[in-house]
């Protein structure tokens, strides 16, 4: 399940790109899947460990099986959540490898933590999500600017 509304918490989302468009959920928002509703206060090096096992996508659901099997150190259970968060992506997205990620992760004044992966597709057809569309990317900055644009004064 996609999210639109960004609450406390860590998030996974995706920015697939193709010529002059962007992939968006059906309500227009960017691909994000919830992580933890928490995240622990070494997300840092959780995310470079994440940003390593980013370069063999296709081994996420086996990772995070062998994750569960190895048990109990303190930071694999928030691995194995970023794991589960990326095997969903994949599946709600129908594509394997999510791309690279952006250089840092994305913190909000709310407290939300968001790790991005950019990825250039040569084709749209390479999603074929029933849940998700592509865009050009000039609707996107206009949706930003009309939402930042100062309110108009009751007259």
């Amino acid at each position: 399940k996609f999210h639109k509304n960004l609450k406390r918490g860590c998030y996974l989302a995706c920015i697939f790109w193709s010529d002059n468009k962007v992939l968006v959920t059906a309500e227009e928002f960017l691909p994000v899947v919830e992580v933890d509703e928490n995240f622990p206060s070494q997300a840092k090096q959780d995310f470079k460990w994440l940003m390593e096992m980013a370069t063999t996508w296709e081994d996420v659901k086996s990772l995070r099986q062998d994750m569960e099997r190895a048990g109990s150190v303190s930071y694999l259970p928030f691995r194995s959540k970023l794991l589960q968060a990326a095997a969903n992506m994949q599946t709600a997205l129908g594509i394997q490898d999510l791309g690279q990620f952006y250089h840092e992760s994305i913190k909000d004044a709310y407290g939300s933590l968001v790790f991005c992966t950019v990825r250039h597709l040569r084709s749209t057809k390479a999603v074929s999500a029933m849940n998700v569309r592509w865009v050009p990317i000039s609707k996107l900055k206009e949706r930003k600017l009309s939402s930042i644009s100062p309110c108009a004064t009751p007259g």
